[in-house]
């Protein structure tokens, strides 16, 4: 059996919590990406966003290394691993 590299580019759009997940599952697997979203960093930063994630997606944000959620004081704290 032959084994081959294949090299490839990955472009996500969107930086919502699935296409940063993707990201970071590809990242894991040594695999490049590229995350495009329309608005730029300090806009998405800035903003509040929906606040709800279902327990699924947090468990696997977490466990792909995304985001640590942990309860503070002053509520959830967001911050990278």
């Amino acid at each position: 059996m032959v084994t081959r590299l294949i090299k490839t580019s990955v472009c996500i759009v969107g930086s919502g919590p699935s296409g940063l997940l993707l990201s970071q599952l590809l990242a894991n697997a040594g695999v490049d990406s590229v995350v495009l979203d329309r608005k730029d960093r300090a806009h998405i930063e800035s903003r509040v966003r929906a606040g709800v994630l279902e327990q699924g997606t947090v468990d696997a944000l977490e466990e792909a290394g995304v985001v640590r959620f942990s309860t503070s004081p002053f509520g959830i704290d967001l911050s990278a691993p």
